[in-house]
């Protein structure tokens, strides 16, 4: 497998925000974009590979994620996803000095944390995943000259989605935070039909 690491893209945030809402907003984003766990579970239930959380006088919460996804073949899309790419996303959120406050929101009042939270994304794009091409009988010997002449173009057109996902992703969580948001916000994808 040929690992191509991305550059990482953090989020540093000082002030109030509701750290429930926050978990879940990142969540929901990875369901809605496609991401599954490691094991390729759509219900999630492997991402979450760490959540310390410790209390010393204030509270600091470590949550590692470790997400993955398979992107759709353009070239044949009857076939479904691509077996040459695979997409890995590893989400580290580290949360410290967070202590217990109350915000009025809309005139009520809603819990919220204030602390620092910092969020590092690791892209990764994986090539190869199941080493179809390693392992071909023919490929296997130019399998380097083919991953970087033959599928050139193709590569970097996968690396730069990826970044593009990324840069979503930060984007939505920068909006949540700086919007200052204590409930989560959904996007309405119809209008809602009037009777007459």
């Amino acid at each position: 497998v040929v690992k191509i690491s991305l550059p990482s893209i953090n989020v540093i945030y000082r002030d109030v925000f509701n750290m429930k809402f926050l978990y879940t907003v990142i969540h929901e984003w990875l369901v809605e974009e496609g991401w599954t766990d490691l094991l390729g579970g759509d219900d999630h239930q492997f991402l979450e590979r760490l959540f310390l959380e410790r209390r010393v006088g204030v509270k600091e919460i470590r949550i590692w994620w470790r997400s993955q996804k398979s992107p759709d073949n353009p070239s044949n899309p009857d076939v479904g996803k691509s077996s040459f790419y695979k997409y890995r996303l590893n989400i580290y959120m580290n949360v410290i000095n967070m202590t217990d406050t109350e915000v009025v929101h809309e005139g009520k009042k809603l819990k919220a944390q204030r602390g620092e939270i910092t969020i590092f994304i690791l892209p990764m794009l994986d090539f190869d995943p199941d080493k179809g091409l390693e392992k071909h009988w023919l490929v296997k010997y130019f399998f380097r000259y083919f991953r970087t002449r033959v599928l050139k173009k193709q590569l970097e057109a996968r690396r730069k989605e990826l970044i593009r996902d990324t840069y979503r992703l930060q984007g939505m969580i920068k909006k949540y935070l700086e919007e200052r948001l204590f409930i989560p916000e959904f996007e309405v994808f119809h209008e809602k039909f009037e009777e007459t």
